[in-house]
């Protein structure tokens, strides 16, 4: 399996599970076009996503509100040469953000 271009971690304290469904599918479609892996930590509870997703449950730290941990636990596990985290209620666009960012972030040459 070769290695993916972008790793998106995303972290949920929770109580999203719904809206965690509709949109990381969509986030999930435009990372693939790109070559990417979707990552989410925290509390999973109901969420019921494809299993390419990699869920990784940290209900404790999310109901602690230790977000930083949260972030951590995420990355630690991304393998992407770009790594992108956010919170999981916040939406990302335009439809092809993750070709965007890795044509935005290659190195310059000189």
């Amino acid at each position: 399996m070769s290695e993916p271009t972008v790793s998106l971690c995303l972290i949920t304290e929770g109580g999203a599970s719904g809206l965690l469904g509709v949109v990381l599918k969509q986030v999930l479609d435009q990372l693939h076009a790109a070559g990417g892996e979707l990552i989410v930590a925290g509390d999973l509870g109901g969420v019921a996503l494809p299993k390419e997703v990699k869920l990784l449950s940290a209900p404790g730290e999310a109901h602690a509100g230790r977000r930083g941990r949260l972030r951590n636990i995420a990355i630690a596990q991304a393998r992407g040469k770009l790594i992108v985290s956010g919170d999981a209620t916040a939406l990302l666009g335009p439809p092809d953000w993750p070709k965007r960012l890795l044509q935005w972030s290659r190195p310059i040459d000189e």
